[in-house]
């Protein structure tokens, strides 16, 4: 383990579920099926949105939402095929 700086905060107590910072990964699924409000299940576009969640036990952190389009996304037919997971 590396030594401590002066710089590092002293540890807190952090409750079962707080102990990690959650990233959570949205795919946008809009405009792949023929008829709108409809979707086709396991398969979504390339691009959408990362959150990541403030919890108390870090306190530097605040909630985030930004956008991701990756290169591809530009052409039309760029969805992609999600597998079966369970």
């Amino acid at each position: 383990m590396p030594a401590r700086s002066q710089e590092t905060p002293a540890a807190l107590e952090a409750r079962h579920g707080d102990k990690m910072i959650e990233v959570k990964l949205r795919f946008w699924t809009n405009n792949l099926a023929d008829e709108p409000g409809k979707v086709i299940p396991k398969h979504a576009w390339e691009g959408g949105v990362v959150r990541i969640e403030r919890n108390d036990s870090q306190e530097s952190y605040r909630a985030i939402r930004f956008p991701f389009i990756p290169y591809s996304m530009s052409a039309p037919s760029s969805s992609a095929f999600l597998p079966n997971i369970k």
